[in-house]
């Protein structure tokens, strides 16, 4: 996203307040009854949450299940239509899956008017919808069911126990969401006591509600991985066990820091806070992934002309302070009603107006009004400071905290109309330089053609019906669900939008749920750019949060020095990507990861990015892969995954960090043992042995998984077949040693 809308979003707080409204006590008296599920669940409470704080209280109805997961509530058809449904599962529930109880407390819900049938896919709709309240019901459900590759004509509020026992056309799809809601089920379990314990074993009723919406989060994104290793077929209670153990687990750390990011703000006057020492926005700089600021922008407001100042500064690294960045902002092009803008991307031509409520009204350098309230302050006093500052930002001092009169402001962003724009990354797009119309798009982008490539990993083609296809743009295997395109006229200018499901969005970190992509004709070049949808609130990023100068300043003064960091990255694989390995930089060469050494851990598509501020280093040590019990390797041929049973290490000479397999192994193998050997002659030693062709790219990720170059079954069957040796030969030799 542009540098502008971030500022928008941390300083300028477009959104528009609802009307007052009543007390929320009309419509008519009704009894209503429910069921709760991942089994039905006897011995859980379930009440209707009117203030959203996730804690049963006085004056809220509630009611007991019974050992049908029944229960039932007297409350009005308003009330019903307005919260959602809680339930505190405690661990001395009972399931009907296996007859024993629980075990360990959770939480479910759901979100309002949807409260037939409970179970841990209708905590994630509710979740979803928390998150991103612009989102209706439908479309929180459509982006669950997404991820979890079912078909249209199933519903995550359809009782799937009743529905699998039957013959309907749905059963199958709830025999898989039955499996996967036990799986979520003892999810929760396990990482809600994980908090618990955390919190010396209570959970405070002001953090319930803030812990309740990350599980919900954190469970969400690992769907994609979730549903690779389940079926309709029925689990066993072990089976259950070990998957919902082997999802990833809250990282406590950012729990921390989501609970504060959350805590209750006052409401100030914009004008007071701009008029006066502005507010300052810190973005990571052009090295990316950096572990300090080392660029920020500011915001004031000039009193005589009411026009909103921004100021931007560098790092410089001789006076070691930053000075303004007077260098040109690259071109922007914003469409207006009168066609293309091209314009920089800050807020200095910005004017706002106030009206009688308190709303305020920006217009910026598109020609286009946006509405906004006041920010929301927090007082960071005496507050921990890497509660607060951007996630990865390295402090010296761990435990340093915000002097006296530091004052942070969360903000939330809403568009008064379609926003259209092109950035400068996007307008480079080399797939585009040849196209001469849009009407050329869908041809030279078909799926007999190449694809075309987005910013991200993800690449698209076009269908004629309208439609897209999508493949990994890292390994090029196709992905299951489709998008849409059409081809309209915006203020008398054509832009072709590109629609991508919300799931790929996410796992993708491509757009936000608010935005598009689109193509246009801008100056005869076609170029891609993003569409932000109207009216649409996004409540801000949890990740950071505008700073006043005084909280700004002593940021800087405890954030460690970044100039020159560097990062390399990469990809580790056995058969397939490699989910849950420890990436490291072996300085000591000793094949264990030692203190102080960069490391990462491998994501679902078994990439790690590793930040080190000596380039000499990554040119010369090797990089490790240790892959613990319980990680996860995608099965590319039968695109599911299978969990790794013992642990094994893979190993990379820094000339093949970027793909660290059973075969960069070897080749580190054999130049750690051979003085001079190269790369190049290692990996015709292993290709000889192997059997392989010479021109057989071992080292190459393109000619691994992309499913379409000749051999690659083969290479993928010996990494397999290599991996389970390294585990078999690690195993044997552990038992020698103890034996």
């Amino acid at each position: 996203m542009l540098i502008f809308n971030r500022l928008f979003l941390f300083v300028v707080v477009l959104f528009i307040l609802p009307a007052c409204g009543g007390n929320g006590g009309g419509g008519s008296d009704i009894s209503y009854t429910g069921i709760v599920a991942d089994g039905y669940l006897q011995g859980a409470t379930a009440f209707l949450d009117k203030n959203g704080n996730k804690v049963l209280d006085a004056g809220e109805p509630s009611a007991i299940t019974d050992a049908n997961g029944g229960f039932e509530l007297a409350s009005t058809t308003e009330d019903l239509a307005t919260y959602s449904i809680v339930v505190n599962v405690p661990a001395t529930a009972i399931d009907s899956d296996n007859g024993a109880i629980v075990g360990k407390a959770y939480t479910l819900s759901a979100p309002p008017g949807k409260q037939e049938f409970i179970s841990p896919l209708t905590t994630l709709i509710d979740g979803l919808q928390e998150r991103y309240p612009s989102l209706s019901v439908a479309q929180a459900e459509e982006n669950i069911k997404a991820q979890l590759e079912i078909g249209d004509s199933a519903s995550l509020f359809t009782n799937y126990i009743t529905d699998g026992a039957s013959n309907s056309a749905t059963s199958g799809d709830s025999k898989k969401l039955h499996n996967v809601a036990r799986v979520l089920a003892g999810y929760y379990g396990i990482n809600t006591e994980k908090v618990k314990t955390s919190m010396g074993g209570i959970i405070q009723d002001s953090q319930k509600a803030e812990i309740a919406t990350m599980l919900s989060h954190q469970a969400e994104i690992q769907l994609a991985s979730l549903v690779k290793s389940v079926s309709d077929a029925n689990l066993t209670d072990v089976e259950i066990e070990i998957l919902s153990t082997f999802l990833k687990h809250v990282d406590l750390g950012d729990l921390e820091h989501q609970i504060n990011m959350s805590r209750a703000a006052t409401k100030t006057n914009f004008y007071d806070v701009v008029q006066g020492e502005g507010v300052y926005i810190a973005f990571f700089g052009p090295n990316g992934g950096i572990s300090s600021y080392d660029r920020f922008y500011t915001t004031s407001l000039d009193r005589a002309s009411y026009n909103v100042i921004q100021g931007a500064f560098f790092y410089s690294q001789p006076t070691d302070s930053f000075l303004p960045d007077d260098s040109p902002a690259d071109p922007k092009y914003y469409l207006t009603p009168t066609g293309w803008l091209q314009s920089t991307d800050n807020l200095s031509s910005a004017i706002f107006s106030t009206d009688a409520a308190g709303n305020t009204t920006f217009t910026a350098n598109t020609q286009r009004a946006v509405q906004s309230t006041t920010p929301n302050a927090i007082d960071l006093s005496c507050q921990l400071m890497k509660s607060y500052v951007m996630q990865g930002i390295d402090l010296a001092d761990r435990t340093s905290r915000f002097p006296a009169g530091s004052i942070g402001y969360r903000l939330a962003a809403r568009t008064g109309v379609d926003e259209y724009e092109i950035e400068a990354d996007y307008a480079d797009n080399p797939d585009l330089t040849t196209v001469a119309s849009l009407s050329e798009i869908e041809v030279i982008y078909d799926p007999t053609g190449i694809p075309l490539k987005t910013s991200s990993a993800l690449n698209i083609q076009f269908l004629s019906d309208g439609l897209l296809q999508f493949t990994d743009g890292r390994a090029g295997y196709p992905l299951a669900l489709s998008g849409t395109w059409e081809r309209k006229t915006v203020d008398s200018v054509e832009v072709l939008e590109i629609n991508i499901p919300i799931s790929y969005k996410v796992k993708y970190d491509l757009l936000d749920v608010r935005t598009d992509l689109f193509i246009a004709m801008v100056d005869g070049q076609a170029r891609l750019g993003e569409v932000t949808r109207a009216n649409l609130t996004d409540a801000g990023s949890n990740d950071a949060i505008a700073l006043n100068q005084t909280a700004f300043d002593s940021v800087l003064a405890a954030a460690v020095d970044s100039f020159g960091a560097i990062s390399t990255g990469g990809i580790v694989a056995d058969t397939g990507y490699i989910e849950g390995a420890n990436v490291f930089l072996d300085i000591n060469e000793n094949g264990v990861y030692d203190l102080g050494e960069p490391s990462d851990t491998t994501d679902q598509n078994g990439a790690y990015t590793l930040l080190w501020n000596n380039s000499n280093d990554l040119d010369a040590y090797p990089i490790v892969a240790a892959i613990p019990a319980g990680a996860k390797s995608y099965l590319f041929d039968v695109g599911k995954y299978a969990v790794v049973s013992q642990p094994y290490t893979l190993t990379a000479p820094a000339e093949r960090s970027s793909f660290i397999t059973p075969f960069s192994t070897f080749t580190w193998y054999l130049m750690s043992r051979n003085q001079g050997y190269t790369v190049t002659q290692a990996e015709a030693d292993i290709k000889l042995i192997l059997g392989l062709p010479g021109t057989t790219p071992v080292s190459s990720l393109t000619n691994y998984f992309t499913g379409i170059n000749p051999g690659e079954e083969k290479i993928r069957i010996i990494a397999g077949m290599v991996a389970d040796k390294f585990k078999e030969m690690r195993a044997s030799m552990l038992a020698n040693a103890t034996g």
